[in-house]
């Protein structure tokens, strides 16, 4: 994406249940991101987040074949 991105000091949280952005009272609590993590990785695969080349954040998931 072209959003802001995730600072790479917390890029090791973002799959954390519950971590967010936002720090703010009321702020969304994340969740989406742990569940894709949980379902990436019990399918064999790998998940990595990184920086766009529009300088947002950039996630890779790689699933294998047997998956």
């Amino acid at each position: 994406d072209n959003g802001p991105g995730v600072p790479e000091q917390e890029r090791e949280q973002v799959f954390t249940r519950g971590w967010s952005t936002k720090r703010d009272e009321g702020a969304d609590r994340g969740l989406g991101l742990a569940i894709v993590h949980r379902t990436v990785l019990r399918l064999g695969g790998t998940i990595s987040i990184g920086e766009s080349a529009s300088g947002g954040a950039r996630f890779d998931v790689e699933i294998g074949e047997d998956a």
